[in-house]
């Protein structure tokens, strides 16, 4: 990247994929991290060194890559690990690392020139969205010409959805009335995984989406603050996992294209079922 003056990082994906999936790898090893300081562990100091150190490469991954609807995200991790970790005790210490991390994110933003552009793009994209509308060609203005496109669709169909095929032969048509302009009607997609869900297949199909996703934060959420540290790592990996799906799906379909959609279903089932594991565990110790 630096010898050839690029700055987005794609990996056998996407741009968007990447710095998603990166930011969440980085994400989970660090509620690992948290947890294996708290806790004594055998070879405690090479894990510690393992996952500091996955934890940098998935943030620098997420960095080079550009992706400023993942980035958007980490407020809320933010919050979800201090409704795991913070205690009246522990106050003072939360307030030490949030103020480190803070100051550490302020001279990041201030001195890359990546997140200086990144962030300027964004009011040049608004400013393009504003003055071309349906036609804009900017990455934002795209975006917003074919969710407009994509309500006009839901309306027709809100129920049942009007599928792949019938989108696409209403692009076509909006773009040769001049309703909206080459770049947004070419996208492969609208971007936005709920909006998507809704305009193919249905508002039955995300209803289903959303109860699947909240059913599942809602289990992980009775036990984020959990005596046992153990369940409470779980919890805070599956809402964090879950959070940010949430997050990045307004700007990309994650829960569609089968690379990102994989690794969620994956991850998802991996901490669901440690998470009953462990508890039938806590829950046998306290019987005994």
């Amino acid at each position: 990247m630096w010898q050839v003056g690029e700055f987005k990082a794609f990996g056998f994906t996407g741009a968007i994929q990447f710095g998603n999936l990166s930011l969440t790898m980085a994400v989970l090893l660090g509620v690992a991290l948290c947890w294996v300081i708290s806790n004594p562990h055998p070879h405690r100091r090479l894990w510690l060194v393992l996952l500091a150190v996955g934890m940098l490469c998935g943030l620098l991954g997420s960095y080079y890559s550009g992706t400023r609807g993942g980035w958007v995200a980490i407020p809320l991790f933010v919050f979800l690990f201090l409704l795991a970790y913070l205690r009246r005790s522990n106050a003072m210490a939360c307030v030490i690392v949030l103020a480190v991390l803070g100051t550490a994110a302020g001279v990041l933003a201030y001195q890359s020139p990546l997140v200086k552009t990144r962030v300027a793009q964004v009011y040049t994209d608004l400013s393009e969205y504003q003055a071309n509308g349906a036609s804009s060609y900017s990455s934002l203005g795209a975006r917003f010409a074919i969710w407009e496109a994509a309500w006009d669709a839901i309306d027709d169909s809100p129920l049942l959805g009007i599928g792949e095929v019938q989108f696409r032969q209403t692009l076509k048509e909006k773009r040769e009335a001049g309703l909206i302009g080459a770049v947004p009607a070419g996208l492969a997609n609208t971007h936005n995984t709920f909006l998507e869900v809704w305009m193919l297949y249905g508002g039955l199909a995300l209803l289903s989406l959303l109860l699947m996703m909240f059913s599942a934060a809602w289990y992980f959420l009775s036990y984020i603050r959990h005596v046992d540290s153990v369940l409470r790592s779980y919890a805070l990996g599956g809402l964090c996992l879950i959070g940010g799906y949430i997050i990045y799906g307004q700007t990309q379909i994650m829960l569609i294209r089968n690379n990102t959609l994989l690794f969620f279903l994956m991850s998802l089932a991996v901490l669901m079922a440690l998470m009953h594991q462990r508890r039938r565990a806590v829950l046998l110790v306290g019987n005994a």
